[in-house]
């Protein structure tokens, strides 16, 4: 997962938070329920980074951890009395700027890779059928 149920209280809020996740009302997180949010989300952000990045990354940039919040936290609200415009348009932003980031005009700070050193290029095959020799006269 790219984001952790702290991550989310860092972004969010704990109010917010048990808006969305506390769904029995007993004042006690659904941690499962976030927990399968955030998993979602994070797969969810995979398959827009897949396009340009090597998975898993081998950093969590901090844009990644944020649009990992928001888009586990609509994920906790679709269908809820807990959504509101303001979530929605976060999602949305959200995907728009993973779209950016896999269409390339947008970048995460990763680290640069060590790159290797192409393998060889490796020509063989059976000799020709066809040669010069063989068609003249033809």
């Amino acid at each position: 997962m790219y984001a952790t149920q702290q991550d989310m209280i860092a972004k969010v809020g704990e109010d917010a938070l048990f808006v969305a996740a506390d769904r029995d009302g007993d004042d006690i997180l659904d941690t499962v329920a976030i927990d399968s949010a955030l998993t979602s989300a994070s797969a969810e952000i995979d398959s827009y980074l897949a396009v340009r990045y090597p998975l898993p990354l081998p950093i969590v940039p901090e844009i990644v951890k944020d649009l990992c919040v928001w888009i586990a936290l609509y994920k906790l609200c679709l269908n809820t009395p807990a959504m509101t415009d303001d979530l929605k348009d976060q999602y949305n932003n959200s995907i728009s700027h993973l779209n950016r980031i896999a269409n390339g005009k947008a970048a995460l700070d990763l680290p640069k890779q060590q790159s290797r050193p192409p393998k060889p290029v490796v020509l063989a095959g059976p000799d020709r059928l066809f040669t010069r020799d063989k068609m003249r006269g033809l």
